[in-house]
């Protein structure tokens, strides 16, 4: 199965961008884009919220802005030659060009600094966020140059210390449930199943991406189909 040039999917957590009381922050710092990165809760407005962009510029920077409370705006990396990066509630993480993972901000659940060390890491995802001091929004996972998975953070529901061994090739973190792909197509997710956001994932073995979003997820077959699971009070795991 080729996977080059694949199609990508990106879920959209809710709309918007920047601090929580409304302002855009500082994107001056950034141009260029090979990646962006933000997390907004639109479902609580008290002060615990964190409301987040980052993006990797074209001379592989990172730029962050809007609300600052976990200094996950001023503790962003200033040296440069990062290659990806993903936000999650409060704390972001970036890989470097040598494959190394830095992440920084809010570390109520180790979600920082139980980063895993060493080089090789080919992909990462910072849990999705959700409402503040609810469970599941700080744990990521990264993958390293085997395929092999590794989790760090809140272990809710089995995140961190139980997730599916073999090797991968792209995956998703969500609220309280992550997904990988692995190289013959086949998706798998674990954690939490509250609305079927894990046990729902496709059985056929012909998917080139994915992305997880709070409570479902979506991915792009080898016809270029989208196929989505979970949760769907908004229409989110109904593809047009």
């Amino acid at each position: 199965m080729v996977r080059d040039n694949r199609l990508r999917i990106v879920v959209v957590f809710v709309a918007g961008c920047g601090s929580k009381d409304g302002s855009t922050g500082d994107a001056s710092n950034v141009e260029n884009f090979h990646d962006t990165a933000g997390t907004s809760d639109s479902a609580d407005t008290d002060e615990d919220s964190q409301f987040e962009t980052c993006a990797l510029d074209g001379a592989w920077l990172i730029g962050c802005w809007g609300d600052d409370q976990d200094q996950q705006v001023s503790s962003t990396p200033t040296d440069t030659g990062y290659t990806a990066l993903s936000t999650g509630s409060g704390h972001t993480c970036a890989i470097d060009a040598g494959g190394g993972i830095r992440c920084w901000g809010n570390d109520d659940h180790n979600q920082v600094s139980d980063t895993p060390s060493g080089d090789g890491y080919t992909a990462i995802d910072a849990g999705d966020a959700g409402d503040a001091g609810d469970a599941g929004d700080a744990h990521n996972c990264a993958l390293d140059a085997a395929g092999s998975i590794v989790c760090w953070g809140l272990d809710d529901g089995g995140l961190v210390s139980n997730p599916p061994q073999a090797n991968y090739f792209d995956l998703g973190a969500g609220y309280n449930h992550s997904c990988v792909l692995d190289g013959v197509g086949l998706i798998t997710c674990w954690g939490h199943d509250n609305y079927s956001e894990s046990s729902a994932a496709p059985e056929a073995k012909d998917y080139q991406s994915l992305a997880v979003g709070r409570y479902y997820a979506c991915a792009i077959d080898v016809a270029d189909q989208v196929g989505c699971w979970g949760i769907d009070t908004q229409g989110q795991s109904s593809p047009p």
